[in-house]
């Protein structure tokens, strides 16, 4: 069963980052072969990405493939436009709308306007939200996201084609996991109350050496009186004579 990738994310409410990253990756080799081809699509938008769940995981298939080189850059801006009468077409007016490149405003399109369009998608189903003006990056959207998708976006919606990546499978690869996210979370001190050793300390060593600096009055010793007794001794007198 298929279903194109605007009705699939709808569906789902919130495409998994992992599956996100599938899908993007299958859609940027899609458009590496149309490149190899020396063709455009400048149709890059969730209308045109078929997905298809029989499998078991969503494998991802890019479809109008090659009109662009049917028709000249001013005619698709004429068709957009088309677009925006039928009310049945609404949704697909604005895909087709913000996923032109500047350069495309003015009548002129290169691969890398296919690089700006793939950005436009791959930030619709990151942020649920068309890019317009200062608009807030992936990071800044308060989502915890395991991918710097920060590095895709800002490559592909860049103004300036020349400073668009060469390689969008290339820019892909870069983005991640973000490993100091990781890396921080380990820095963090973890305590486990049962396993606290507390050291115990011992004494001030040096405590016997401590002298203790007060005022105190002297009180002069009093000699000690001993009193002597005499020796009883028995005593001869002897008569008066010569020795």
């Amino acid at each position: 069963t298929c279903q194109n990738l605007r009705e699939y994310a709808e569906e789902k409410g919130e495409i998994d980052e992992e599956e996100l990253l599938q899908i993007a990756f299958q859609i940027a080799s899609a458009l590496e072969k149309v490149h190899e081809a020396s063709m455009l699509h400048l149709g890059v938008k969730a209308s045109n990405v078929l997905i298809d769940v029989s499998h078991g995981v969503p494998i991802s298939y890019l479809t109008d493939t090659g009109l662009s080189h049917l028709f000249p850059p001013k005619v698709f801006l004429l068709r957009i436009l088309d677009e925006c009468t039928k009310k049945s077409e609404f949704s697909s007016f604005w895909e087709s709308f913000y996923a032109l490149a500047p350069e495309q405003k003015e009548g002129k399109s290169s691969y890398k306007s296919d690089f700006y369009a793939f950005g436009v998608l791959i930030y619709k189903l990151l942020m649920g939200r068309f890019p317009e003006g200062r608009f807030p990056l992936p990071s800044e959207s308060g989502k915890k996201f395991i991918y710097n998708w920060d590095s895709l976006i800002i490559k592909c919606l860049d103004p300036e084609p020349t400073r668009r990546p060469e390689s969008v499978i290339a820019a892909l690869k870069e983005i991640g996991p973000q490993a100091h996210d990781d890396h921080e979370a380990s820095l963090k001190l973890k305590l486990k109350p049962r396993e606290i050793h507390r050291p115990q300390f011992e004494e001030d060593p040096g405590a016997i050496f401590h002298v203790e600096h007060s005022v105190v009055k002297y009180q002069p010793e009093k000699p000690e009186h001993i009193t002597v007794n005499p020796i009883d001794t028995e005593m001869n007198i002897v008569p008066g004579g010569s020795y």
